[in-house]
């Protein structure tokens, strides 16, 4: 088998995307992540990467739900994106 069957097989096909949110400008609970992370788990997730803006409370209660789900054993990663925007001074 070839290397980009098998990575279609076990990546493109079998991967899913939810979003979760807080409230108008706070970060979503840590518990209400953790929650998420069990439900994705229960429904057959084997892996779990967390996209997480760079935001203190973002990495901060997304980190926390993180750690609860490894002492589960629940195999989870987080990538802090930054969401950044460059934009020419002389437009506005």
């Amino acid at each position: 088998m070839n290397f980009f069957n098998e990575l279609k097989k076990n990546f493109f096909f079998k991967y899913w995307l939810i979003g979760i949110s807080g409230s108008i400008f706070a970060s979503p609970p840590s518990s209400d992540i953790f929650r998420l992370i069990i439900e994705m788990k229960r429904r057959g997730a084997k892996q779990i990467l967390l996209i997480v803006p760079n935001y203190t409370g973002d990495r901060l209660n997304f980190g926390l739900a993180m750690e609860r789900a490894r002492e589960l054993s629940i195999d989870i990663d987080m990538l802090v994106v930054a969401d950044d925007a460059a934009v020419d001074s002389t437009i506005g």
